[in-house]
């Protein structure tokens, strides 16, 4: 193995150094609309393997420097993110959680069928997981920095299920309100292609119930959101949506 030269920022000295690593090399790049993010395969001194999520920032050091303040609260309050082991000039490198995406677990779900029970029923279940990994970072945010944090970016790919559900992508949390995640999430799982299916409609009515009842949310600021929310999408994608998603 040797390092890629496609990495921009590799890995730094003082991070080679402190994990002992004798040679790296990049496995696959992830896709990020802002960012460069890679997954690196290390061999230690003693012969022991070990992958890291590089993340580059394209917009310098201020996106860094909070992802890598809120992963460090995270870890701390024992939330479900990845292990940030190291900040350098320009990148972070954090733990790699190999699992599913939320984005390919409904996809897979929606595959099994309407009429396939125990899928539905393991889709709401998980989405009940997901509302929960909500709550625990609503309150650790709120307690941290003493006003509601929201995560904004949250689309699903944003989203790991492996023996729990995973979070991360905390670049763009900023102070807001619960019911505009909420509203953006119901958006973003009706759009995902094949968009405004039947089963994504009574997907995002579960969520929609499971999501305002234990996050205390009120339901007509979520709808409002998903509202903007689906026209900010039907404007980028070209995307008629039904007339049941107006206002």
């Amino acid at each position: 193995m040797i390092p890629n030269k496609e990495i921009s920022a590799p890995l730094e000295e003082k991070f080679i150094k402190q994990w002992e690593i004798k040679e790296y090399c990049l496995i696959k790049k992830f896709k990020s609309k802002k960012n460069q993010v890679y997954l690196i395969k290390a061999e230690m001194e003693s012969g022991l393997t070990e992958s890291f999520v590089l993340k580059e920032y394209a917009d310098g050091t201020k996106d860094m420097e909070k992802e890598a303040s809120i992963l460090h609260k995270l870890q701390e309050k024992k939330i479900h993110a990845p292990i940030l082991y190291y900040m350098g000039k320009k990148h972070i490198v954090m733990e790699y959680i190999q699992g599913q995406l939320f984005l390919d677990f409904f996809e897979e779900m929606e595959m099994a069928g309407p009429l396939e029970k125990e899928a539905w029923h393991t889709a709401c279940a998980t989405a009940s997981s997901l509302a929960y990994w909500f709550k625990n970072f609503y309150k650790v945010m709120e307690n941290h920095y003493g006003k509601t944090m929201i995560m904004y970016d949250i689309n699903l790919r944003n989203f790991i299920i492996r023996d729990e559900i995973y979070g991360f992508d905390f670049e763009d949390c900023r102070l807001g309100k619960k019911e505009t995640d909420t509203g953006r999430l119901c958006a973003y799982l009706l759009t995902y292609e094949p968009a405004f299916t039947d089963w994504k409609k009574e997907l995002v009515r579960e969520f929609f119930i499971i999501f305002t009842k234990n996050l205390d949310l009120d339901p007509s600021l979520v709808k409002e959101e998903m509202f903007k929310e689906l026209e900010s999408i039907s404007q980028r994608r070209k995307l008629v949506y039904p007339m049941e998603f107006k206002t």
